[in-house]
């Protein structure tokens, strides 16, 4: 028997999926959390141990020997890559072919609390697996369908210039396109339809939160831009702001561009303030949604606040999707771990499309959220159009792009 091993490398934690090939049957799970702290835990099935203060390198060496399978059988490990640029597939790094590596750690200054990680993760699995093909799969390939009038920036020419020193193009990429191209093709299978004639408005929305507008299969609009911290408000994301806020955060506009240093990665105080202490975080304290809801509930203002903030956006990227799809998607998809779990958000939200005959049916919804059902209906059988609450599985898509890589 021969395996596939999946990794999803985030800031402070890594999941792991064990796949047998080609079959692409899971056969087991791993997730390891808080990595690089005191609190970091290892959890093998039922089983959870403390793996204090482990770096990314070491918990892929934890991974690889919780996993019940010889690593001689491990042929193809895939790997969840934020930012790809514009990659338009993804990219197979060996022991021997591993100067992608570089260029992909490069692009941590566009997506700092998740590549250079990834990167690292990378690194490690070819210390410790030498014989296997790594398979980089990048959030940003599913957007590269993006029209030049939606990725444009309207920024000087001369920062548009191809013969600019920065490590990329500076223009809209898009990002969680992994989750939106297994959002996709579960919600298109349940219709009965082919992904390609499929037309969706995706809220993906977790502690990094972002919205896509999917016509006939392919992303027309996305709400993330050059980088994850464009649009949405997330968990510690400010999402979209002013441009010149960030020269107002703090005492002179000089210190917002000094550097700092976070989990080995070097950016400039600002972008850190923008990604790791605003958002939810910056609103009321907390990024857990349930306990702001919670309190919300009892009648904290400051809390309530938090949530109307949050959803803002998310209607207003709604209402613009809508005008793209004509008013008639397909479906309208909550996903992510917000959008999996929150029944009330989701009834908020799907409450102002009444006036187009959206119709949320309450015992279902309250339902999904509990429910192991790939994708759950929540709306009525005479609704305008479906809403729905999709399970994402960025495992497996990579995982089917890491097949679909090395068979090709």
């Amino acid at each position: 028997m021969r395996y596939l091993l999946a990794l999803n490398c985030g800031s402070s934690s890594v999941k792991a999926t064990l796949f047998e090939t080609p079959s692409l049957r899971s056969v087991q799970s791993i997730k390891a959390s808080s990595v690089g702290t005191d609190k970091a835990e290892l959890k093998v099935g039922d089983k959870t141990r403390s793996v204090k203060g482990e770096s990314h390198q070491d918990i892929v060496a934890d991974i690889l020997d919780g996993l019940n399978v010889d690593r001689n059988d491990l042929q193809i490990v895939t790997h969840r890559i934020v930012h790809g640029a514009a990659h338009s597939k993804p990219v197979v790094v060996t022991a021997e072919h591993r100067e992608a590596l570089d260029d992909l750690d490069k692009l941590s200054a566009f997506a700092p609390l998740h590549n250079h990680h990834a990167v690292l993760c990378v690194r490690a699995v070819l210390e410790q697996l030498p014989k296997a093909k790594n398979v980089c799969c990048f959030d940003t390939l599913f957007h590269q369908s993006l029209s030049p009038a939606t990725y444009t920036y309207a920024i000087p020419e001369w920062a548009q210039s191809s013969s600019s020193k920065k490590a990329v193009p500076l223009r809209r990429y898009g990002f969680h396109g992994l989750s939106y191209a297994s959002i996709l093709q579960s919600v298109a299978k349940h219709l009965g339809k082919k992904p390609e004639q499929t037309s969706l408005i995706v809220a993906h929305l977790g502690s990094g939160a972002s919205m896509c507008a999917i016509r006939d299969g392919q992303s027309i609009d996305t709400s993330m831009g050059l980088t994850p911290l464009e649009g949405l408000i997330g968990g510690s994301r400010a999402g979209s702001i002013d441009p010149s806020l960030i020269f107002h955060l703090f005492d002179t506009p000089a210190e917002a561009s000094e550097m700092t240093e976070t989990k080995g990665i070097r950016l400039a105080k600002g972008e850190l303030a923008l990604n790791k202490e605003s958002g939810l975080v910056g609103l009321c304290g907390s990024q857990e949604y349930g306990d702001i809801a919670e309190q919300a509930e009892k009648g904290s203002e400051r809390h309530r606040l938090a949530l109307d903030v949050f959803e803002r956006p998310i209607v207003q990227h709604l209402g613009g999707y809508l005008l793209l799809l004509e008013g008639r998607p397909d479906a309208l998809v909550f996903s992510g771990g917000i959008g999996e779990k929150s029944a009330s958000l989701r009834k908020s939200i799907s409450a102002r499309l009444g006036f187009l005959g959206v119709k949320i049916d309450d015992k279902a919804n309250d339902a999904a959220s509990s429910s192991d059902d790939t994708v759950a209906p929540i709306s009525t059988a005479d609704s305008a159009f479906p809403v729905l609450r999709v399970l994402t599985d960025e495992e497996t898509q990579c995982a089917q792009l890491a097949l679909q890589t090395v068979d090709s």
